[in-house]
């Protein structure tokens, strides 16, 4: 075997945990490399490391033999590592050419050449099957799938050794990914590598050379594709590392908390039914695109629904409809965001305005003033209660971890007497003292006779507090799961189902027509 072209040994990175453990790998020149795993499993932080969006804390990298340590992107990219991300990094204001050739503009004596750019750009957007579109429109005009190809030509505008892609294909239809395929094969060369990160499994079998398989940021296994299929790759992702024990105690009565009617989001493909009763946590799993966040937002009336209602029941046999955010947390239901920082916490308010935001009412007085006494008093009861840690009340909500910070967005539903409790990735990137901490007041709050419904894409999580999960599938509800017949390669399965149901349906509808 020829010396390898990137060889990783021992690559460790932690944020509020461990993300990469001990990490090897070597990619081989001439190969298309696939790599695979769970959602958190630390594909995109690896990838990042390589592409100089990151630095590794322990560890190293060799790049054709040479230490590999990028202080920016621009190191890597002058190195010959190419990226081209899941989450586009487009500029929509600016045309379709000049996001092509972002990284590469043609210039002489700081002025960029546009007619040199237009061209490099018409070029690079015919390779990836981009030669129908006006490139001088904004990007912000273009589909999903457009961007995505649009994003794969930025990556191709700057010579590479190694070229990194992240879901490259996940808004193509088949006829656009084979295509892309039989580019990726060009371009590898016997000097050239690609590292292929897809939910795709069998896409990744039929265009890779070999597939790694990474979980909870270990590299446990490596195999030539020739030697594999997908149902092997979902039982590796599978192998549990925990022993995950149940919690639950089943009560005869129950009273409906939440009903969700047929809905349809622009996410989702097929109507979705949902029923969540008194003390119970229904989880909803699912590969990242799945539709999750999407879901759970048009519940709470966040995002639009096509069509399709919400009931939240009282008592006897009484409902609430709400059909926006307002009419929600009028009818108590919290909903809890996925980015903390940017839509849960009120930047530049101190900790306790950020909790009692929502239960202002409960404290006003016959005055129309608010009765602060009781309001500190309500205040420093449940921050005991829920052990946040803080000099006091007036303290910046900015200051604190985000474990307390998370802590102290749960408080405010719980201040506000919420019985319905929307959670989209709670406890993503806290600490895991914090991830217990919250583990145990969402199963209180169940063990009072409310209800959760909780996205994660940490599966074990969801396998730890949920009563039943529903798992979705490229905006497809795939699977409905109880306790007494889960399993994780199961729902990993239902997971990956729809992306393989896709291929496998365009083949046989092509088979038809000829």
């Amino acid at each position: 075997m020829s010396p390898a072209l990137l060889e990783i040994s021992n690559l460790s990175k932690k944020f509020a945990q461990p993300v990469l453990k001990n990490l090897c790998l070597e990619i081989q020149p001439g190969t298309i490399h696939g790599l695979v795993g769970q959602n958190g499993a630390g594909k995109s932080t690896l990838m990042n490391i390589i592409a100089g969006f990151l630095s590794a804390d322990s560890g190293s990298i060799l790049l054709d033999g040479i230490p590999h340590a990028p202080d920016t992107v621009a190191d890597a990219i002058l190195s010959g590592i190419s990226l081209a991300v899941q989450e586009m990094s487009l500029i929509d204001d600016l045309s379709v050419a000049e996001n092509i050739m972002l990284r590469t503009f043609p210039a002489e004596l700081g002025i960029i050449k546009g007619r040199q750019m237009l061209k490099s750009a018409e070029q690079l957007a015919e390779k990836v099957g981009l030669e129908s579109i006006d490139l001088l429109q904004p990007v912000s005009r273009l589909t999903s799938a457009q961007r995505q190809l649009v994003e794969l030509a930025k990556a191709l505008s700057c010579p590479f050794r190694l070229l990194i892609l992240d879901e490259p294909t996940a808004a193509l239809t088949l006829e656009k990914t084979e295509i892309i395929h039989g580019l990726l094969r060009e371009l590898v060369q016997s000097t050239k590598a690609i590292i292929y990160i897809s939910h795709r499994l069998d896409d990744v079998i039929e265009l890779c050379d070999r597939v790694s398989v990474l979980k909870d940021g270990v590299m446990i296994n490596t195999k030539e594709t020739c030697e594999i299929d997908a149902s092997w790759l979902i039982k590796e992702m599978s192998q549990s590392t925990i022993e995950i024990e149940a919690n639950h105690c089943f009560k005869e009565e129950k009273s409906l908390r939440l009903s969700v009617l047929d809905i349809v989001t622009p996410r989702t493909k097929n109507p979705v039914k949902l029923t969540i009763y008194s003390g119970e946590i229904v989880g909803v799993a699912g590969l990242v695109g799945s539709g999750r966040s999407e879901l759970l937002k048009a519940i709470y009336g966040l995002e639009e629904r096509i069509s399709g209602s919400v009931k939240v029941h009282l008592e006897n046999d009484q409902f609430l409809s709400p059909k926006n955010a307002f009419e929600s947390v009028n009818a108590r239901v919290g909903f809890i965001p996925e980015d903390r920082k940017t839509q849960g916490i009120f930047l530049g308010q101190d900790v306790g305005s950020n909790i009692t935001i929502s239960s202002l009412r409960s404290f006003r007085t016959w005055t129309k003033s608010l009765d602060l006494t009781k309001e500190r008093a309500d205040l420093t009861a449940l921050m005991s209660a829920l052990s946040i840690a803080c000099h006091s009340f007036y303290q910046s909500i900015e200051t604190l971890s985000g474990g307390n910070q998370q802590k102290a967005i749960v408080g405010r539903w719980l201040m506000a007497g919420c019985n319905i409790l929307l959670l989209d990735e709670p406890t993503k990137g806290i600490d895991v003292g914090a991830k217990t901490a919250l583990h145990n007041e969402f199963l209180a709050f169940r063990d009072r006779g409310n209800a959760i419904l909780i996205v994660s894409s940490e599966l074990e999580e969801l396998m730890f507090l949920c009563d039943r999960i529903v798992v979705l599938s490229d905006g497809e509800c795939s699977g409905h799961f109880a306790r007494h017949n889960w399993s994780k390669e199961l729902m990993l399965d239902a997971a990956f189902r729809a992306y393989q149901m896709k291929k496998t349906n365009t083949q046989d509808a092509e088979q038809i027509i000829d």
